[in-house]
């Protein structure tokens, strides 16, 4: 019998979170339920995948299990826990038993759990009695792969002859981007030719580009609002060194804009998380400072990477290479939904 799988996302014709608010988190909760109930009974498929964050995905298990279909929880990040830890929720806020709830169906009602790092696998363990598949990568290392970098959107961008620091993603507390920020002006005190791209928003924007203001790194500092992610390949193919912030109890993850990075064979500069610490040993992509807030680290790290074009190239290289010899996500989320794997890791 013919395996049939279709990702919540690619079910899903909004999109992404709204950022910034756990009411918005909320709202888009109650709209994805009848939602999956439409494509529940529309479209063909055997499996699902549902992708947390957000947490509340979890409330569509039970109904997939009652329409007959096998789910498959990939858990990038501890919801509500890490919620908690970066200032965005109390316990004591009405929202808390909701995510709490959440998680626990979702645990109960998976026929298997992936996540994409042995840590994060270990945390969920205290909380799930069954086997749980570690999956890396979530990058097409066909669509993200290195590129020549589109001259006119050099032009447009203004970082023609320039060095460029790039960062995509959300710009929250989760990211505590302020750190990149601060460390990217110490890099400017004796460079004049580097510039850092910032493409996406978030809660903490606001703060970050007042930030910027206050260094006097305005004209330095490029800030670019979300652009789809079929054209993120583009923006990566600019950088010259792309960076994974992180706030300080992000110990475990693996953003996918890392995989995306080193798919597009740039090197990377990161923080926080020990298992982007023992993927970058092991691959030799790139450098890894513990704290977020050592901003002299980050920018000398920075400053190696942008100043040494042998080191760029050879990082760079190493993180392709890493990509093609050790991320298959399609071929091991195919094992994991088609065949009945016991492994874990």
């Amino acid at each position: 019998m013919q395996c049939k799988v279709v990702t919540w996302d690619r079910l899903n014709k909004v999109g992404h979170l709204p950022s910034g608010s756990i009411l918005g988190l909320m709202a888009f909760s109650i709209y994805i339920i009848p939602m999956f109930v439409y494509n529940l009974l529309s479209v063909d498929f055997s499996i699902v995948v549902l992708a947390s964050p957000p947490i509340t995905v979890g409330l569509l298990a039970p109904l997939a299990k009652l329409a007959r279909k096998r789910v498959i929880v990939d858990v990038q990040d501890l919801w509500p826990e890490s919620l908690i830890q970066e200032g965005y929720l109390k316990k004591r806020s009405p929202a808390y038993p909701v995510l709490w709830l959440s998680e626990k169906i979702a645990y109960l009602f998976a026929d298997r759990l992936s996540t994409v790092s042995r840590g994060l696998a270990e945390r969920i363990q205290s909380n799930y009695v069954g086997h749980i598949v570690v999956l890396r990568s979530e990058a097409d290392i066909g669509v993200f792969r290195p590129k020549e970098a589109d001259p006119e959107l050099r032009r447009i961008l203004d970082v023609e002859n320039k060095k460029v620091v790039l960062y995509v993603g959300s710009v929250g507390e989760a990211q505590q981007l302020e750190n990149f920020v601060l460390a990217f002006g110490q890099l400017l005190s004796d460079l004049d030719d580097v510039v850092f791209l910032i493409v996406g928003d978030g809660e903490r924007s606001r703060q970050v580009k007042a930030l910027c203001r206050t260094l006097s790194i305005t004209d330095s500092v490029r800030f670019i609002q979300p652009v789809r992610h079929d054209k993120v390949v583009d923006y990566i193919a600019l950088a010259d060194v792309c960076v994974v912030p992180l706030h300080e109890s992000e110990q475990e993850a693996m953003p996918t804009k890392l995989f995306e990075y080193m798919a597009c064979g740039k090197p990377v500069v990161a923080v926080s998380s020990k298992s982007i610490e023992r993927l970058l040993q092991v691959s030799g992509a790139g450098f890894f400072i513990e704290s977020p807030t050592d901003w002299t680290k980050i920018s000398d790290s920075l400053r190696a990477l942008v100043t040494d074009d042998a080191l760029r190239r050879e990082m760079g290289s190493k993180a392709r290479e890493f990509c093609e010899h050790d991320f298959d996500f399609d071929g091991r989320l195919l094992e994991l939904v088609c065949k009945d794997s016991r492994r874990y890791g």
